[in-house]
């Protein structure tokens, strides 16, 4: 039996039918509203979460196809996924929150910070995959392969082995749930919702960043095991009022290898806005 606490015990989980999607969420905590967007393992919560949930009203939204979600017949892009998350949150009654985006999230969390500017107070992406290309990716095949199941050119069937044979990546003493059969099944499901997520470099997105009102901050550890340092400076193209912050140490889920110091940056973030 694990002697470790998984994070995420007090957040209440809840359903929200939008179209034909029933989206799930996750909600804690009280005080301003502040709505996360997770990358493509899906609603994994998190010990900076619990540590914001302080502070905050904390939603962790889980977008149709992320994580275990198999609900997904067609294609779909990151636009199209901050519409249906944008009427969740209104369905919710949620009318004014700053936004969380982690990795492949961070195309959503933009989206929606555009879609949604009124209501969107602030803009926080974590490891985010806006605007990278492959030269950014640690593994640049790895970055093709994704790409290609979006567009049919690799079929999943194909891709799917590779999982057992790729290395897992050593437990980290701050997440020591995440063992090897934990890493694959997320693996699995990554590649499952690529098949489905088109539109990877966003162009569309790339000319709209700019008129984004609200105030943005990058975070990035220079040991991501999947984005290189220099994304930043590939953000910074299309974003160049943002605030970044490269952090030392960490891995690509810094919410857990590093909660404190991004559940203290996020904090500092928001508070500096007034």
């Amino acid at each position: 039996m694990s002697d470790f606490h998984i994070p995420g015990s007090g957040f209440a989980r809840h359903h929200v039918t939008v179209d034909r999607y029933n989206i799930l969420y996750a909600v804690a905590g009280e005080g301003p509203t502040l709505v996360s967007v997770p990358g493509s393992a899906g609603a994994e919560m998190s010990t900076a979460k619990d540590l914001l949930a302080r502070r905050f009203k904390v939603i962790e939204l889980n977008p149709p196809g992320f994580g275990p979600n198999d609900d997904l017949l067609g294609t779909i892009d990151h636009k199209e996924l901050a519409s249906l998350l944008g009427r969740a949150l209104e369905a919710m009654g949620e009318h004014s929150y700053h936004v969380l985006g982690t990795s492949i999230g961070g195309f959503a969390a933009m989206w929606l910070a555009l879609e949604r500017h009124k209501e969107t107070l602030s803009l926080t992406l974590e490891a985010p995959m806006n605007f990278l290309d492959a030269s950014a990716a640690r593994s640049p095949e790895m970055f093709h392969t994704f790409a290609a199941l979006g567009t049919g050119s690799v079929r999943l069937a194909d891709v799917l082995p590779m999982i057992d044979k790729s290395p897992a990546p050593s437990i980290h003493p701050r997440k020591p749930w995440a063992d090897v059969d934990f890493f694959r099944e997320q693996m699995r499901n990554r590649l499952r919702l690529f098949q489905h997520l088109v539109n990877l470099h966003d162009e569309e997105l790339k000319e709209r960043v700019r008129t984004l009102k609200c105030p943005i901050m990058w975070i990035l550890s220079e040991q991501d095991e999947v984005i290189h340092p220099h994304a930043k400076d590939q953000f910074l193209q299309y974003a160049p009022l943002a605030r970044t912050e490269l952090w030392p140490e960490g891995t690509h889920d810094l919410q857990n290898t590093q909660p404190e110091r991004f559940a203290e940056s996020v904090t500092r973030f928001i508070g500096e806005l007034g």
